[in-house]
């Protein structure tokens, strides 16, 4: 079977934050978005889908000239169906996705890189951030997974409680 890893990039939530303008940038006055996105790209993954919504002209701006796919939120507030819009944005040959909040703590190139070659070698599995690191670390998921996800079963009943189809990891930030 042949796999392939996409990305998507959640930015769309941030403008819903009192604060938000303020995260656009990150510590190197660089935009945030930039350093999310070099990182991916720096891991060998290309096949990268920005969710974004209507008023984030600045985060479109920011990734002229990269090769992603940007989509555009326009209103939904379910994150399910966020992360489904960045999917279908994904080309269709994509077997496993990476769901990540631009804005959280940096994820490195090698966790991005340790994700996908997890997904080359055990396809059907997903891998979710431990506890306590469950805000703001990437996720990866079969995308027949997540569409039963989206469409409306629990994560206990799609895999089973114990089931060993659920791999919690933990991932490095680069703060």
């Amino acid at each position: 079977m042949h796999t392939s890893v996409g990305v998507v990039v959640l930015a769309s939530h941030t403008l819903k934050k009192l604060s938000a303008s303020d995260s656009v940038f990150s510590a190197k006055n660089q935009p945030t978005i930039n350093s999310c996105v070099d990182n991916i790209l720096k891991s060998g993954i290309d096949d990268i889908a920005v969710v974004v919504n209507r008023e984030q002209l600045e985060i479109g701006a920011a990734l002229s000239g990269y090769p992603v796919c940007i989509a555009v939120d326009n209103g939904r507030c379910d994150a399910l169906d966020i992360v489904a819009l960045g999917i279908k944005a994904l080309p269709g040959y994509i077997t496993g996705v990476i769901i990540v909040q631009y804005d959280s703590p940096l994820v490195l190139p090698e966790n991005y890189a340790m994700l996908e070659k997890f997904h080359h070698q055990a396809p059907q599995y997903a891998v979710l951030p431990g506890y306590q690191l469950q805000n703001g670390y990437p996720a990866l998921f079969p995308i027949e997974s997540y569409h039963a996800i989206s469409g409306g079963l629990m994560m206990d009943k799609l895999i089973g409680q114990d089931s060993d189809q659920l791999h919690a990891g933990s991932m490095t930030a680069n703060a």
